[in-house]
């Protein structure tokens, strides 16, 4: 594929990633000679009219999404053997992944730095009728802007969902997003996403940035999926009241009682503001590899989960849960019966030892 010019224009320099749906290049415009990103659809999936339409939808929602923290993309296109392929901005930056990996839990005024601009990025999308559905510390990255400075960018709306379009793409019972990140409701299958699922997801990251891994934890997508649909995640310590309780909110299992993505961005701005130079988060700090990423999770959650059942996803939480082992019983207490049998007992085992050390 190097060398290779697609649509007579975009010649590959290199690979830069691949995931479940295509593979990303570097590449150069032959016609402005400046460097740009494509993705290609893998090939299987170019076959599928209903993966293309989703394909062709990235484009579209990408481009509806004007902000600074908003990647760029600039065409929807085929190459000369029918193979739908993306073009974008170049960032050059590294990803919030690789942050994490490399610091673990990051200072309050550096999580403002990455997730203030990208929840603005985020509730721009949702005024424009979008919902990403795979928000992840992989999806966000640095460009590098002239004169030295950095902004970050949401990448990837490969799986964005356009709450005015007429045509659905994603049906009940199919389970879409990445499984450290996913809200309760994607979690369950269901079929009505929407913006709360990125208030969600977005809360989790930054859970993640203060404490060094999310709340749950699991190398079973089922058990993490169990988990998001039903377990209370731990109280976020160590940093202001005021981002504890909204990241609380935001992390609630009904999607009605999370607040807007403006919220959160309110509470993480106020907490940097309040919380010391280079202060962390103070959690006791769990199980850890990778840096600072548990291994289950960071394997799990590398690329989007699109999961089709062929049954509602409820029964698949169900058999999960009925296969945990059930809770120990507690221990009976003591009757007066025993206490006096206990006593005669220790008094008995005593005139013995006293008989025998005469």
């Amino acid at each position: 594929m190097a060398g290779r010019v697609l649509a007579g224009r975009y010649q590959l320099s290199r690979k830069l990633g691949a995931g479940a749906f295509g593979e990303v290049w570097l590449c150069s415009d032959v016609v402005t000679r400046g460097d740009i990103v494509v993705k290609l659809l893998h090939p299987q999936w170019a076959r599928d009219p209903a993966m293309v339409e989703r394909f062709r939808r990235e484009a579209q929602a990408s481009q509806r999404i004007q902000h600074p923290s908003a990647c760029r993309v600039f065409d929807f296109a085929v190459t000369e053997d029918d193979i739908p392929f993306i073009t974008m901005e170049y960032l050059g930056g590294g990803t919030l992944k690789a942050e994490l990996v490399r610091s673990g839990a990051l200072p309050l005024p550096r999580v403002a730095t990455w997730m203030v601009p990208v929840c603005g990025a985020v509730s721009v999308a949702h005024t424009a009728g979008i919902v990403h559905r795979d928000l992840k510390p992989e999806n966000i990255m640095m460009r590098h802007e002239a004169g030295g400075a950095e902004t970050p960018v949401v990448l990837d709306f490969g799986i964005a969902k356009l709450l005015d379009a007429d045509q659905k793409l994603t049906q009940t019972g199919s389970i879409l997003g990445s499984p450290a990140y996913m809200s309760p409701e994607q979690a369950r299958g269901q079929s009505d996403i929407g913006p709360a699922a990125d208030v969600y997801s977005m809360a989790i990251i930054v859970y993640e940035l203060c404490h060094g891994q999310p709340p749950f934890v699991s190398p079973s997508f089922a058990e993490m999926a169990v988990k998001h649909a039903h377990d209370p995640a731990p109280p976020l310590e160590g940093v202001p009241p005021v981002l504890a309780q909204v990241v609380a909110r935001c992390l609630a299992k009904e999607p009605a009682v999370r607040p807007p993505i403006a919220e959160l961005a309110r509470a993480i701005s106020v907490a940097a503001t309040a919380a010391p130079a280079g202060g962390r988060a103070s959690l006791p700090a769990g199980p850890r590899s990778q840096g600072s990423v548990p291994v289950a999770v960071a394997d799990s959650h590398s690329a989007p989960t699109v999961i089709s059942t062929g049954k509602k996803a409820e029964e698949l939480l169900a058999k999960t849960r009925a296969a945990r082992p059930p809770a120990p019983a507690p221990p009976e207490k003591l009757g007066p019966l025993m206490i006096a049998s206990a006593v005669v007992a220790l008094a008995i085992v005593g005139v013995l030892v006293g008989w025998l050390l005469r």
